[in-house]
C-alpha cells in the first residue's frame, strides 16, 4: 500500500550480494538496545568487525574526502559533539595488495571462509543448497521437527531435519515464513508489526571550484596527479579514492549522514559526467517503532514464490516527520558548503523502503508479553530450537546501517545455540 521501494533478495547470500558495505556501530544511547550490557556490546562488535573485515582506511587517502571533511567540520564545529566528528565511514573490505587502486568488498564468502572449501574437513559439516524455497516450518509442542522446501531443480518437495533451525530471511520474508507456518499468527500478534524503515534524504553534489582549488593546494597533490594522463583537464587524480565519510547519530542531530558513492540505480550518472566531480549525500533518520506500522500477509493471494502476499502499512509519525525535515535542511546546508546540486538529482526524500534497512518485524524482548517475538538471544518465544536472525530482531529505532549490529546479535545467538 505505501512502501513502494521495498525490496528483497532471493539468492544465496541474501542482501550480502548487494550492500553498501558500510559497517558503523550504532549509537550506544540513542540506537542500541540497553538490555545487552555495554561491555558485551563492545566485545560482540569487535568480533563482528573482524568477520566483516571492518576498517576505516580503505578510502582514507582520498584528496576529495580530506577537503570535504575539513569543510564540513568547519561548518558543523559548533553543532556536533566532539565525540562524533566528521570521520571516515567504517566499511567491510580492504585495498587489494596486487592492485591498490581496487577494493575487495566484504561479503558472505568472506565470513564463511574455509566452510566453502570442499577439500576441508570442516565443509563436511556445512552445506549450501541453492534453488530451494523455504515454505513451511513444521513444528509440534514448541519444537521444530523439519522445514518444507520447494526445490526448483529438480521440481520437487524436500524436507530438511535439524536439531536447531535459524531463519534469516530478512525483515519481510522471515515473518512471512513464520506466518505461513502458523507461528505467532493472530490479530494481536507482534509478528510483522513494529516495522521500521529509515526516512532517507538524498542528493548528488557537483564539487565547487573552491573545493577543487583546495584539493590542488594539498601537500601531496602534485605527486598524486603525476599518474594522470598529460591531457587530463579535470584537476583530480584519476585514481583518487572516492570520498567516504560519516557523521554519526548524536543527541542534537538524530540522523546518520553518509558522504560517498554507491551503486544504487537512483544515483547513476549520465555517461558524459565525470564522476570525480560528483558526490552522493545520504542522510537517514529514525522512526519510533509502533504496532500500527506493519507488514501483513494474505491467506488468499500468493506471491511469485507461492507464499502469502505481503502488504505494507507504514506511516511516519508526525514527530518523526518533523525531525526528517530538520534532517533535510541539514543535508542541504552541508551539500551547499562543498558544491551545487546536480540538476538531475536535487535534494529529495526517497520513497519509503529505499533505505533497505527494514527492521523490527520479529523484535527482541525480555519477556513473552505479546510485544516481541524472540528472547534476548533471538530464540522464538515458546520454542526450544527456533532462532531468528537479521535486523528484524531490533527492538529500537535506528538511523545507521544495520548490518554490523545484526551480525553482533547473531554472534550472541550462535554462542547460545552452541552452549
Amino acid at each position: 500500500k505505501n512502501m513502494p521501494s521495498a525490496q528483497a533478495a532471493y539468492v544465496v547470500g541474501g542482501m550480502g550480494i548487494h550492500w553498501t558495505c558500510a559497517t558503523p556501530r550504532l549509537n550506544s544511547i540513542l540506537e542500541r538496545w540497553d538490555c545487552i550490557p555495554e561491555s558485551e556490546w563492545d566485545e560482540l562488535y569487535r568480533r563482528a568487525e573482524a568477520l566483516f573485515m571492518t576498517n576505516t582506511n580503505v578510502f582514507a587517502t582520498s584528496l576529495r574526502g580530506a577537503v570535504i571533511k575539513k569543510n564540513l567540520q568547519e561548518l558543523l564545529q559548533d553543532r556536533i559533539d566532539s565525540n562524533y566528528p566528521v570521520q571516515q565511514l567504517p566499511v567491510s573490505g580492504y585495498r587489494r595488495l596486487d592492485n591498490p587502486d581496487l577494493v575487495w568488498w566484504g561479503g558472505p564468502s568472506d565470513i564463511l571462509g574455509p566452510l566453502l572449501d570442499v577439500n576441508q574437513d570442516v565443509s563436511q559439516r556445512f552445506q549450501i543448497i541453492p534453488n530451494l524455497l523455504a515454505q513451511k516450518i513444521i513444528h509440534k509442542a514448541g519444537r521444530v521437527e523439519y522445514v518444507e522446501f520447494q526445490s526448483l531443480d529438480p521440481w520437487e518437495k524436500i524436507e530438511i531435519y535439524a536439531s536447531n533451525v535459524v531463519v534469516a530471511g530478512g525483515a519481510i520474508m522471515t515473518p512471512q515464513l513464520l506466518w505461513n507456518s502458523d507461528i505467532f499468527r493472530g490479530e494481536e500478534s507482534p509478528l510483522g508489526h513494529y516495522l521500521n524503515d529509515q526516512p532517507l534524504a538524498f542528493t548528488q553534489v557537483v564539487l565547487s571550484k573552491k573545493i577543487i582549488k583546495e584539493i590542488q593546494s594539498l601537500e601531496d597533490y602534485d605527486e598524486r596527479m603525476a599518474n594522470s594522463h598529460p591531457a587530463e583537464e579535470i584537476p583530480i587524480p584519476i585514481n583518487d579514492p572516492d570520498p567516504t565519510l560519516w557523521i554519526p547519530v548524536q543527541d542534537e542531530r538524530p540522523w546518520h549522514c553518509q558522504i560517498h558513492k554507491d551503486a544504487f540505480n537512483y544515483g547513476e550518472l549520465a555517461d558524459n559526467i565525470d564522476d570525480r566531480l560528483v558526490v552522493d549525500f545520504r542522510w537517514f533518520t529514525m522512526v519510533e517503532p509502533t504496532f500500527e506500522n506493519c507488514v501483513t500477509f494474505s491467506s488468499e493471494i500468493q506471491d511469485i514464490r507461492g507464499m502469502p502476499q505481503p502488504t505494507f502499512h507504514y506511516v511516519v509519525p508526525e514527530e518523526n516527520a518533523k525531525v526528517a525535515h530538520m534532517m533535510m535542511d541539514d543535508m542541504v546546508e552541508c551539500a551547499l558548503s562543498v558544491g551545487g546540486f546536480l540538476p538531475s538529482s536535487p535534494p529529495q526524500f526517497m520513497p519509503a523502503g529505499a533505505s533497505l534497512h527494514y527492521a523490527g518485524t520479529y523484535r527482541m524482548g525480555t519477556q513473552n508479553d505479546n510485544k516481541c517475538v524472540v528472547d534476548p538471544y533471538s530464540k522464538v518465544w515458546g520454542f526450544d530450537n527456533l532462532y531468528l536472525g537479521g535486523p528484524g530482531v531490533f527492538p529500537t529505532a535506528t538511523a545507521a546501517n544495520p548490518t554490523l549490529t545484526a551480525g553482533a546479535m547473531a554472534i550472541r545467538s550462535a554462542r547460545k545455540i552452541v552452549a
